[in-house]
């Protein structure tokens, strides 16, 4: 599973995330520290899924729409800080990855205006649901791309639910399969899982279809 790092291009990804900061007077050599930590947490041992791959691919679907995205620099930003801290036995994941997306940024010097969205898209994919404040076109194809993964092929689907478990590696079955039937379940009895009309014209009937025979399975 490991081959999947193996894959990413990282200077390509060390290019595009240094440019997020082009042009906001942010030394480079603060930017590059930056993104050599986000390397480090997102390379980590048991990162099978949430890893750079992940990072990669949401960007790469972002980008594609990035014309019709009004603050292209924090949905970026929010992307490579949304699972940069991922513990399975940690049930604030979201919440320390905002806190320290929060520190860092403020550290290097980028206007608290944008570390403030950044920190609170980062919350939202804790439940994936958006807020009055944030219900836009950039929140809602942001929280929809760390969903992709739901859809496409039942055979897709598997191998990340594969990638998964190996990450909870540590967690006996049944209490893997007991989170995993709550997550389900949580997501089928909502009217729609994802929030862009696009995707979910793209996305939702395979994700359930798949969720579904996930959950018949276990």
């Amino acid at each position: 599973m490991v081959k999947i790092q193996e894959k990413l291009d990282v200077e390509v990804l060390r290019k595009s995330f240094l440019g997020i900061f082009f042009g906001r007077g942010i030394e480079i050599s603060n930017s590059e520290v930056l993104f050599s930590e986000l390397i480090y947490m997102y390379q980590g041992v048991g990162r099978h899924y949430h890893n750079l791959k992940h990072i990669e691919r949401m960007l790469l679907f972002l980008e594609k729409r990035k014309d019709r995205i009004e603050d292209w620099v924090s949905i970026q930003l929010a992307v490579w800080f949304h699972d940069c801290i991922y513990d399975i036995h940690e049930g604030k994941n979201e919440e320390r990855s905002a806190d320290f997306a929060r520190e860092r940024l403020a550290d290097i010097g980028l206007s608290s205006e944008i570390v403030e969205k950044v920190a609170n898209l980062i919350l939202l994919t804790k439940n994936h649901n958006t807020t009055p404040e944030y219900s836009n076109f950039d929140t809602k194809i942001f929280l929809d791309s760390d969903l992709m993964s739901l859809g496409g092929s039942f055979e897709e689907y598997k191998e990340i639910l594969e990638r998964i478990r190996m990450e909870y590696c540590d967690i006996p079955e049944e209490v893997f399969k007991k989170g995993r039937r709550e997550f389900l379940t949580r997501f089928l009895s909502r009217s729609r899982i994802f929030h862009t009309d696009e995707m979910f014209v793209d996305f939702e009937e395979d994700s359930r279809r798949n969720m579904t025979r996930e959950l018949d399975n276990i």
